[in-house]
């Protein structure tokens, strides 16, 4: 990878979306916004991760822009978990072109309508959505959702309240197995609280998609909080071959380095040198 042209490219995404950050309040808590590929997005006001990339977006959002717009090529296949409502999804579309696909996980009902609806606006056929969450094994899960403080809004949002409903879980080895999809090339994975789950039932996918990049968070307090132990974590991470880079830089870390901190870092897992 150029490492100059990755650099560039953050700054010019991060201008791109710092700059006349505009949307159209449509009604019933969702919001038309735009990507950085020029592609219109529709979001829900109560899902605060969609709101902050849309409209306050992070150096660390620009450094996953940047870094999946220089790997990733045409015809490529790939997968975001807890997709929120398609912003990556949609942005991926116009990189991995015609001839590739992206399979959306989005267990959220809301959510997971309106990366329907931004498919259909955009006219993209290369997206699947699929409405499910995904983790190790469990077939119904009961998962609370728009319960979290809403920063980005002047007025508390229309129906504020906390949601609950039961998704449909599955493993991303058996969902890609009923899909005949044999590799992947690039993984977004967004649920950091869950993340050693989500890796328990991918061990197919990764023995098999040698050169496939993983993005993801890692948070110690998250994991611990959820019952996970975030150094056996890694230690699979690294027993399984796989390097960790720090976004937005893309240095090479060790997961002692890692461990050493307790602040939430996005990281690029590859068994390749970047």
């Amino acid at each position: 990878m150029d490492k100059l042209k990755y650099r560039k490219n953050c700054s010019l995404f991060y201008g791109f979306l710092k700059i006349g950050r505009g949307g159209i309040y449509i009604g019933d808590n969702t919001v038309l916004c735009g990507n950085v590929s020029g592609q219109q997005i529709l979001s829900d006001i109560r899902h605060s991760r969609s709101l902050q990339i849309s409209f306050k977006p992070r150096p660390v959002d620009m450094g996953v822009m940047a870094f999946l717009y220089h790997y990733i090529k045409g015809g490529m296949v790939g997968a975001e978990i807890d997709a929120g409502c398609g912003f990556y999804s949609i942005f991926l579309t116009s990189l991995v072109g015609p001839n590739g696909k992206i399979y959306s996980f989005e267990p959220i009902p809301e959510c997971y309508d309106l990366i329907v609806r931004n498919t259909q606006m955009n006219d993209v056929h290369n997206v699947v959505p699929i409405k499910k969450m995904v983790l190790d094994g469990l077939k119904n899960v009961k998962q609370k959702y728009f319960d979290v403080n809403y920063e980005f809004s002047f007025s508390p949002p229309e129906g504020y309240l906390k949601k609950e409903s039961i998704a449909e879980a599955t493993t991303l080895d058996e969902y890609l197995k009923v899909a005949e999809e044999t590799l992947l090339d690039f993984l977004i994975i967004n649920n950091e609280a869950e993340l050693p789950l989500i890796w328990k039932g991918m061990s197919d996918t990764l023995d098999g998609s040698l050169d496939i990049k993983i993005v993801c968070k890692f948070n110690q307090h998250s994991l611990k909080l959820h019952g996970h132990d975030p150094e056996a974590f890694l230690n699979q991470v690294t027993e399984r071959k796989f390097k960790i880079y720090l976004v937005p830089t893309l240095e090479q870390v060790s997961k002692e380095k890692l461990l050493c901190t307790s602040v939430e870092r996005t990281v690029v897992l590859s068994r390749n040198e970047l």
